[in-house]
């Protein structure tokens, strides 16, 4: 119960993104929370006690950074440029500590070939690295080719494991009596056969049945 209720409190973007300090928090709350396990001598009681005093030093220091760009940089430190204009600044890949064949593995999830296509490669304070490419590489989009683009709909699910999902149903609205017609015009027969079944706000639906 104690993770559970710490897990709502703590912020969400140490699940994602982490610096430096959150990994200090995590090795501490991971070596507390192991503590009454490995050591009898230490009680339940002083170990959640503990893990609620560095869970709240842990916010309390997540408010402090979003609340003034001095404390932030104190607290989260500052992003690297690694790679200026497809050239490799060496003292400052040195001082971050990143060896070539990292920046060189970022570069090809990038998508780029190598150095000469890159504007800028930054190391953010969580660790991951920013590669930003000259604009003769960026990929083209719609607005380029002067084409008209409708914005994306975020779909609804309306059966999941063969049950209804009636208010997402209800909030396109649509009732069950669309729904099997939809799914009898794309070949299901049963409901129990749809594994998941998504309606878009313009009534697309897409299926997946059990296999």
């Amino acid at each position: 119960m104690i993770f559970f209720i710490l897990n709502l409190l703590l912020p969400r973007r140490i699940t994602s993104v982490f610096d430096g300090y959150d990994f200090v928090f995590l090795w501490l709350f991971g070596g507390l929370a192991a503590s009454p396990l490995v050591n009898s001598n230490v009680s339940f009681t002083h170990s959640i006690a503990a893990m609620l005093a560095v869970s709240f030093c842990h916010i309390g220091l997540s408010k402090m950074a979003i609340s003034s760009p001095r404390i932030s940089r104190l607290i989260t430190g500052r992003p690297v440029m690694l790679v200026k204009n497809g050239k490799v600044l060496k003292e400052n890949m040195r001082q971050a500590l990143v060896p070539t064949w990292i920046l060189l593995s970022e570069l090809r999830s990038a998508g780029l070939a190598d150095f000469s296509q890159v504007e800028y490669a930054v190391l953010e304070c969580c660790g991951r690295i920013s590669i930003i490419p000259k604009v003769e590489f960026w990929p083209v989009t719609a607005r380029d080719l002067n084409m008209r683009s409708e914005p994306v709909c975020s779909p609804y699910l309306v059966v999941e494991d063969g049950k209804i999902v009636a208010k997402n149903l209800a909030r396109l609205g649509y009732d069950e009596k669309w729904l099997r017609s939809e799914l009898a015009r794309q070949g299901v027969a049963r409901l129990t056969d749809v594994y998941i079944a998504s309606v878009d706000a313009r009534g697309r639906v897409y299926v997946s049945c059990r296999e």
